[in-house]
């Protein structure tokens, strides 16, 4: 089995992801990992997950995933709406189409620009 880590943005995806998407790319071979997006780190080490603060804090999240070794595969499942004002190409999105306008972020997201 090839495992594919799936970076979630909240709770909704993650339960999307773990029961809709696995149970039937299981039978391909792979296997998903959802990993929910961290939205606050405290001194003391503790962790809060779920929804999207800052495209910075994506970055660094897929960075960590991107590092890990035993995935074949990095992907993501964020909410176009709620994207946040740091997340790269927001502000000039163009397209007139909401396809459009998704696979231009898509792209802006992909070289970072």
């Amino acid at each position: 089995m090839r495992k594919v880590f799936v970076y979630v943005e909240g709770q909704t995806e993650e339960t999307f992801v773990r029961d809709i998407l696995a149970p039937y790319l299981s039978q391909k071979d792979l296997i998903l990992w959802p990993v929910l997006a961290k939205t606050k780190r405290t001194s003391s080490g503790a962790t809060f997950k779920g929804g999207i603060t800052s495209y910075g804090r994506i970055r660094r999240d897929i960075i960590e995933l991107l590092r890990d070794s035993s995935a074949i595969r990095v992907t993501t499942m964020i909410d176009y709406y709620a994207l946040p004002d740091d997340f790269p190409g927001k502000n000039r999105v163009s397209g007139s189409t909401p396809a459009q306008r998704v696979a231009f972020l898509e792209d802006a997201f992909r070289t970072g620009y």
